[in-house]
């Protein structure tokens, strides 16, 4: 991805944030995703009540974007702060 483009969340228009994947588990076939930390986006605060009510899981949901096919999902999460130790400090 070229350092001018922004990416940025569908649901809330945050920033996304670039993380690595878990290759060595990952069935993804990609090294990087963009995900939405907004703990404000509707997708993730609207998530943890449907997951609740749909599969009685305390769990909820973000934005998530593969860096090279661009393909989006939702990315389960079981709390705020899952995934952000993934973040990829792109000023270093």
């Amino acid at each position: 991805m070229s350092d001018s483009t922004t990416l940025t969340c569908p649901h809330c228009g945050a920033t996304l944030n670039k993380i690595t994947l878990p290759w060595e588990q990952s069935t993804w076939g990609e090294e990087f995703a963009y995900v939405c930390f907004n703990d404000e986006c509707s997708l993730y605060t609207k998530g943890w009540k449907r997951m609740r009510e749909l599969y009685d899981k305390n769990i909820s949901y973000r934005y998530m974007m593969f860096d090279q096919s661009r393909k989006s999902i939702s990315q389960p999460v079981w709390d705020s702060i899952a995934l952000r130790d993934r973040i990829v400090d792109e000023s270093a």
